[in-house]
């Protein structure tokens, strides 16, 4: 953890503002839940905002925080934003849509069936 991590609350329009720099990973991915959680519960607001222009990196994991700040803000009845992300924070998100995007198969591929998967597995032994 190089940068670690620092969230500042602002409030804009009467709604909270998570202004995050540093690295959202493995090691920091603790402190944006607690924050976000803290303001979500003592907050009197319609949405939460993350503002994600400093972060520097972001992994899997903190992707992964991303989207729990989104469960518990949406259960909570808020809307929820993220603004301005970063390149690293918009790269990671593009990577793991990239990865949702790949179909999952539940058979194996031969060779036959890997470059036309529509194709029908061939039966018996192959020449």
């Amino acid at each position: 953890m190089a940068d670690g991590l620092s969230i500042r609350l602002r409030t804009l329009a009467g709604s909270p503002h998570l202004v995050t720099a540093g690295e959202v990973e493995i090691s920091t991915v603790n402190l944006l839940a607690s924050v976000a959680d803290a303001v979500i519960r003592t907050r009197a607001a319609i949405e939460l905002t993350l503002d994600l222009s400093a972060v520097t990196f972001i992994d899997d994991v903190g992707v992964a925080a991303v989207n729990a700040c989104r469960r518990q803000a949406t259960t909570r009845g808020l809307r929820f934003r993220v603004i301005n992300p970063s390149a690293a924070v918009r790269a990671a998100l593009n990577a793991r849509d990239r990865r949702k995007a790949v179909p999952k198969t539940s058979r194996r591929l031969t060779p036959a069936t890997a470059l036309n998967p529509g194709m029908p597995r061939p039966r018996g032994r192959s020449r």
